[in-house]
């Protein structure tokens, strides 16, 4: 009987995930707003790891083993991307939904404003610094004379939409952390769908090689921002550009609040190098394309874990230090009970730093 009423119960909730849009992260049911962001965040997850899986498969197929090889190449250079990204929404997505939950959305989106130019700065410095210097990166990531060609036309494709690139994760955790969880799935799943498609048009039928994988890959990313900017043209948007304050503390707020979900993605590409120098050393091209297959799998299971964090943060970061705290905890202990727990990831420890900060600075 119990677990008769856990399912009706769950059937209940889910049955209102992709319904109404906006959520009210104060007043919601806490189960119900976690389900309502967990199912799109693992959705997200999985299917950016699914269609970074499919590259790799559809490279090994259609181009060849070296081919493969030389996308372990490039990881690296795409982890700094896509960690760049993550530092700024990560780092200011948590702050904005503290200050949020006390009802200061000037503060909010100043810090939104901030994060946003700056941003867009790094990422005008790093296309600079690979497109002239992409073949001493390259180098540096360990590529011989065999795997260069391959790694050159790859990242030669997504040098062009670098910024593309960069803004992708920013733009979905904005999104979800705005209350609209569902759009950034759609994104996601749009791009994510798109790519494969496009893979598999561009390296088989028009032998494209592996820059046409490169190049599905970047519409993908395209499309996955078009669809997270539609959020940002819609009435129940409350994010908006406003003229910022303190620039140099609050960049420095925002880089302590982000760096541990960077150092996260980071450490994956620098990881990544290290493997690629030394099987290369000792092992060959060959070994080289199987630790890809390899290393994207494991991505695909730490992606469950990521979307469990992800999913979580909008909601503690809105309702830690709000007014009505007492009635969250209230509201949490009721909905929480015994039959159900919330599982997180190391992000939730993170999270959980940044706010207890934030708790002391504004009540010493």
């Amino acid at each position: 009987m119990i677990i008769m009423s856990q399912i009706r119960q769950f059937k209940v909730l889910s049955g209102s995930i992709f319904l109404g849009g906006i959520m009210d992260l104060l007043k919601d049911n806490l189960r119900k707003l976690y389900l309502r962001f967990l199912i799109p965040s693992l959705g997200s997850a999985m299917v950016m790891s699914i269609y970074t899986l499919t590259d790799a498969i559809v490279i090994g197929k259609g181009v060849g083993v070296d081919a493969l090889a030389a996308l372990s190449i490039t990881t690296p250079l795409l982890c700094i991307l896509m960690s760049m990204g993550i530092l700024f929404g990560v780092g200011v997505s948590v702050q904005m939904s503290v200050y949020r939950g006390t009802g200061n959305y000037e503060k909010a989106n100043c810090f939104f404003t901030l994060s946003f130019f700056t941003l867009a700065i790094i990422s005008a410095l790093l296309w600079i610094t690979y497109g002239f210097g992409m073949p001493v990166l390259l180098k540096l990531m360990g590529a011989n004379d065999t795997l260069y060609p391959y790694a050159m036309s790859y990242m030669g494709y997504i040098n062009i939409f670098l910024p593309v690139a960069v803004f992708s994760n920013y733009i979905a955790i904005f999104v979800r952390a705005d209350g609209d969880p569902n759009r950034a799935m759609l994104g996601v799943m749009s791009g994510g769908v798109a790519n494969i498609v496009l893979d598999i048009v561009f390296v088989f039928p028009l032998q494209m090689g592996i820059g046409g994988a490169a190049l599905a890959s970047a519409i993908g990313m395209v499309i996955q921002v078009i669809v997270g900017i539609t959020h940002f043209l819609g009435k129940n948007n409350q994010l908006k550009f406003i003229k910022p304050k303190h620039i140099v503390s609050s960049v420095g707020q925002i880089i302590s609040n982000g760096i541990l979900s960077f150092f996260n993605e980071f450490a994956n590409g620098f990881i990544v190098l290290l493997f690629n120098i030394q099987i290369l050393k000792y092992c060959g091209d060959t070994a080289l394309s199987i630790y890809s297959v390899i290393s994207n799998c494991v991505i695909l299971f730490n992606s469950l874990f990521t979307g469990v964090g992800q999913s979580i943060q909008p909601v503690i970061a809105t309702n830690f230090l709000s007014l009505e705290s007492g009635q969250c905890l209230q509201k949490e202990r009721h909905s929480c009970n015994g039959d159900y727990s919330i599982h997180v990831s190391a992000d939730f420890l993170q999270q959980k730093y940044v706010y207890e900060s934030a708790h002391r600075k504004k009540y010493p």
